[in-house]
């Protein structure tokens, strides 16, 4: 198990009392399937924290209920945001949510002295981002000096976050804290490709960068794009939601069009079966959301023809569907809700369409001009328990506290071990997500490379 090492410095303006740097240090190995298309690329530290949200309506309504009443002090007036503080993507300033590549506030703040237990502060987030991806959980990561948690952090509603002081903050004095967040674009705000501003504020100052936004848009030939994305993922109850695009383009219409969604990783075999909807695209053209986002109860973009499908639509116990249609010349949504395997490592879900061209002859080259798109949605979930430096190298928490001691006699109040071990658990809350999209298109020149979305499912462990 990786070790932190904690340091003590003598600190010349406090008498006896001494400056105690501790920068808990996490080290986890990502173990991935060999069958993987790509692999990720390797994490920093600048990558390694929080936690990830899709913006569904369900999910904003639990973020809200996680609000509770707090019985400390609001400090939020007493915090210093440095000049350091800076918010900024890992890989430049062109983002790509569907790659996974996500902006991180990296926040330094000084605090005044007198904290107690109970006392917390708040900063508030634009609504173009937020802290959770597809996971339908709502956490930030805590605060920790060492094993010991200093600060548990909290979303609240409307984008704001809490960090709240547990016992130990008790006689700190000098408090400073480095703190990195995640943020996720949001797709339903961001919806389409574009320069995005990100803000954060904390006591009335705001931390922002600007960025280029740059969603995929699936894979297509000269007929019909397919695109999908995973909406939300739920490890607890074992289910997830996807939405499919159903495109014809350039004026082309196809005949005998099927499409099916089946997990062909993950499948649980006895499982229930899947509850799929299929959507008429209705709006303006070319209007759906480049962010592959459905909003399924605006009437004015997507209209509910499920039940006109009759039996031109199958839906299987092992989690798949089919769909057919005789001629393909509107646009669709499906969107899919279904759950996997209990303790699968990996979960891939599959779009796949043939057709053929439309003519109304029905010829030799008719029959022989079939096409198939296939987009695939997978997600790799890793084990958290691995020991040492992991396939890309190892994974470090940085949030940190530091702080002196004042028991008021000049003393040092609870001197921590030197050597303590950091360890994590598998659990619901700290095992990370890969999510991977990869296309095929037979027929069409062959394999099309695919692409990985990270998506982070921890509060204080890193992928």
């Amino acid at each position: 198990n990786p070790q932190v090492k904690e340091t003590t410095q003598s600190q010349d303006n406090s008498g006896d009392q001494r400056q105690v740097d501790l920068t808990p240090k996490k080290a986890t190995q990502n173990q991935v399937a060999e069958t993987q298309v790509e692999v990720a690329q390797p994490r920093t530290a600048l990558e390694s924290k929080p936690r990830v949200t899709r913006s569904t309506d369900v999910a904003e309504a639990k973020e809200a209920s996680d609000a509770k009443v707090e019985t400390g002090t609001d400090v939020t007036s007493k915090v210093t945001v440095e000049d350091e503080s800076k918010i900024e993507a890992p890989k430049g300033n062109n983002v790509q949510p569907h790659e996974g590549q996500r902006v991180v506030l990296k926040y330094k703040l000084k605090f005044q002295d007198g904290l107690k237990t109970g006392d917390y502060f708040d900063f508030t987030l634009s609504n173009n981002v937020n802290t959770h991806g597809v996971a339908t959980t709502r956490k930030v990561p805590d605060i920790k000096n060492g094993s010991l948690v200093m600060a548990k952090g909290q979303v609240l509603d409307n984008g704001r976050i809490r960090y709240t002081f547990t016992d130990y903050i008790k006689d700190k004095v000098n408090v400073t804290a480095n703190l990195e967040i995640n943020l996720f674009i949001d797709p339903k705000t961001v919806q389409s490709n574009g320069q995005q501003t990100i803000t954060s504020k904390l006591n009335g100052k705001e931390t922002s960068g600007t960025m280029q936004i740059t969603y995929k848009d699936g894979v297509k030939n000269q007929y019909t794009n397919v695109n999908g994305s995973i909406e939300t993922f739920d490890k607890e109850k074992n289910k997830f939601t996807h939405v499919a695009y159903i495109k014809p383009i350039n004026g082309n219409n196809s005949d005998s069009v099927t499409v099916t969604g089946m997990l062909t990783q993950g499948s649980n075999e006895n499982g229930t079966q899947p509850n799929v909807k299929i959507y008429e695209y209705v709006g303006v053209e070319n209007g759906l959301p480049q962010s592959v986002y459905a909003n399924t109860v605006d009437s004015t973009q997507l209209k509910d023809v499920t039940n006109q499908m009759g039996d031109k639509l199958k839906v299987q116990n092992n989690g798949s569907y089919s769909l057919n249609f005789d001629k393909l010349d509107k646009t669709y949504v499906i969107h899919y809700t279904g759950d996997y395997l209990n303790g699968t490592s990996e979960v891939n879900f599959r779009t796949q369409l043939t057709g053929y061209p439309e003519n109304r002859y029905k010829t030799y080259y008719y029959y022989n001009n079939g096409y198939t798109l296939t987009w695939d949605n997978g997600l790799v979930l890793y084990s958290n328990k691995a020991n040492g430096d992991g396939k890309y190298g190892p994974i470090v928490d940085s949030n940190n506290f530091e702080f002196s001691e004042d028991s008021g006699n000049g003393s040092i109040s609870g001197q921590y071990d030197a050597k303590q071990i950091i360890e994590t658990e598998e659990n619901q809350d700290n095992t990370p997500l890969d999510i991977d999209y990869h296309t095929a298109i037979d027929g069409e020149g062959g394999y099309v490379d695919g692409y990985i979305e990270t998506i982070e499912e921890t509060d204080s462990s890193a992928i």
